[in-house]
């Protein structure tokens, strides 16, 4: 198991040399073992990938309530300046009529060009109308993401609490045991902690007792050591040393 290399290669490179040798038939072995720790562990990559799930829901929300507020707030503005203009062009037009009316009537010319203005605002009114009921569907929507995103957080943050009583402290290493015959691996998130665990454990293997410093390999908690990057920090190298000056 490639893992396995990896994890020797951890202590065999610090300590620069072969200490552990890999035979087909040694009685000590290494065994992974199904049982309610797994079963934990799978629970919690599930709830983990669903709340990463609605995370990306609400932020897909919040992303197009943004957008929408931008569009609204321009198409808004847009609407009270043609508004404003459309009122004062009324307004006007009504004046001129009024004036006309206590003159007895406008001449037929000035009675024609009255009209096409009155048609033209009548359009433009038609086109203001357009835009506001294209606002209030606007607002509808907002208010419809807005409730959609309070349900979406409301449930993330259930489940941020569920997922932290289940699964929120750090875990001690009991993803596996070394009994002086064998190496037992209980859980494992993926091939990473399953190369930490492993590391862990033949650490112990070589009578390495747990280490002070959160990011040692040999910590008793699991939670803040780089999986990405799997190395000894000097705690873990001090007792690697110890071990190997005792023996």
């Amino acid at each position: 198991m490639e893992e396995i290399k990896k994890a020797e290669a951890i202590w065999e490179g610090a300590a620069g040399k072969n200490i552990f040798e890999y035979k087909e038939d040694a009685p000590f072995t290494i065994n992974l073992i199904f049982d309610e720790r797994q079963i934990a562990t799978i629970e919690e990559k599930r709830l983990r990938s669903k709340l990463e799930s609605i995370q990306n829901s609400y932020e897909d929300i919040t992303a197009e309530h943004k957008e929408l507020v931008a569009d609204y707030k321009e198409e808004a503005l847009r609407y009270e300046e043609m508004l404003a203009s459309y009122n004062r062009d009324v307004s006007l037009l009504n004046q001129k009529i009024a004036a006309f009316n206590k003159k007895g009537g406008a001449p037929r010319a000035v009675y024609e060009e009255i009209q096409r203005e009155q048609e033209l605002i009548r359009k433009r009114g038609e086109v203001l109308e357009a835009m506001r009921l294209s606002l209030n569907q606007k607002v509808e929507e907002l208010n419809r993401l807005g409730k959609e995103g309070n349900t979406v957080a409301r449930t993330y943050n259930s489940g941020v609490v569920t997922y932290k009583s289940k699964f929120g402290e750090p875990r001690e290493f009991d993803q596996g045991d070394y009994t002086g015959k064998a190496i037992n691996i209980y859980q494992f998130d993926n091939l990473d902690s399953l190369e930490l665990v492993l590391a862990h454990e033949l650490g112990h293997a070589l009578t390495i007792g747990h280490v002070e410093n959160p990011q040692s390999l040999m910590y008793y908690l699991m939670g803040e050591q780089d999986l990405d990057h799997i190395k000894l920090t000097k705690e873990d190298k001090a007792a690697l040393q110890e071990a190997c000056r005792l023996k």
